[in-house]
Order: structure tokens, then sequence, then C-alpha cells
């Protein structure tokens, strides 16, 4: 199985579950395997400057190779605490429908984390095998939360003019996230 790792660089999980996916027999491609960083002299204050450092070549180079490495994954396991970049990839992977596991460490929920298929917990890490079982893949697939655009929402209207809200375009199907 092709095993997105996402999470901090600095997170102290990242090794352990590399390590446990890799003994399982998993690629897993992700945190600390990126070779770029924006360089620490730019100030980001100025958007001409956050625009210049995202249109570095470097930059496109490691987004094309992380996202071709997210499109190609079965399924992204996210370690908490985790930045955006991480955020950015579990978003991505859940409207991609990919199998995703949150491993919590403890913070608050986010609202979107109800899109994940299982949340496991870092002292627990023998519960990430069963998560990530190519049968358990399927089952989540068919029962577990799975994102359901509607596509009469993207249609042009004239939004300003409606006189009803219109309903959310993504409602979540299935049971609940498991652990």
């Amino acid at each position: 199985m092709k095993i997105y790792l996402a999470s901090s660089w600095c997170n102290d999980h990242i090794d352990e579950v590399r390590d446990i996916l890799k003994a399982r027999g998993d690629q897993v491609y992700g945190a600390r395997q990126i070779d770029y960083t924006f360089p620490l002299n730019i100030h980001f204050g100025q958007v001409s400057d956050f625009i210049a450092a995202l249109n570095e070549p470097q930059a496109a180079d490691a987004f094309s190779r992380d996202l071709y490495e997210l499109v190609a994954c079965d399924a992204l396991v996210c370690i908490l605490p985790c930045g955006r970049s991480a955020h950015f990839a579990l978003g991505f992977a859940v409207a991609l429908n990919r199998l995703t596991v949150l491993i919590h460490d403890g913070a608050e929920p986010d609202l979107l984390h109800l899109g994940v298929d299982a949340v496991v917990q870092p002292d627990r890490l023998d519960a990430l095998a069963p998560a990530l079982a190519e049968d358990e893949i399927s089952r989540r697939r068919t029962g577990g939360h799975r994102l359901v655009l509607d596509p009469r929402y993207f249609e042009k209207r004239d939004r300003v003019t409606m006189s009803q809200p219109t309903p959310y375009p993504i409602s979540l199907t299935g049971g609940n996230i498991s652990d």
C-alpha cells in the first residue's frame, strides 16, 4: 500500500509511525522526506514576497512531487500536531476519497476532522495496522464518512439576489469515525 505521511517536521512520532508502516511492507512518502524549505531571510508580510517564494522553481518542484505522491497514495496518515501543509494534504486526501487516519495528540478536534476514516492514539499505534487493512479500506469507503458533492451547488447563478439560502453542497454519509 502507498501511504502519504503528513505531519510537522518536528513531530516526535514520525519515525516510529514510518517504521511501523514500512515493517508492514507499505511504501511511505512524506514528512521529513521533503527536501525544500522556504528561505529564512524572506519576510512574508508582503503579498509580493509570499507569491515570489511560492513561484521559486524549487518550491514548484517540491509541490509537484508532493502532489504527485498525494494523488498516487492509497491512504494518508496524518500525525497531530501538524501545520498548514499537512492539513492541506489531509483535506486533499479526503477529497480524493483516500483512506485517512488521524493520529490524535490530545488536542481539541477541528470540525473538518470529521472527514477522516479513523483516529488512533499515539500510545496505541498497534491500532494503526487494523485501520489500514485492505478490507477496512473497502468497508470504510462504503459505510464510513465519505464526502458527497452536490453538483447543483456549483452551477453558475447569481448568489447575491438569492432569497433563500441553498443547502450546503457537501454532506457526510455513513457511520461514525472509528477508533
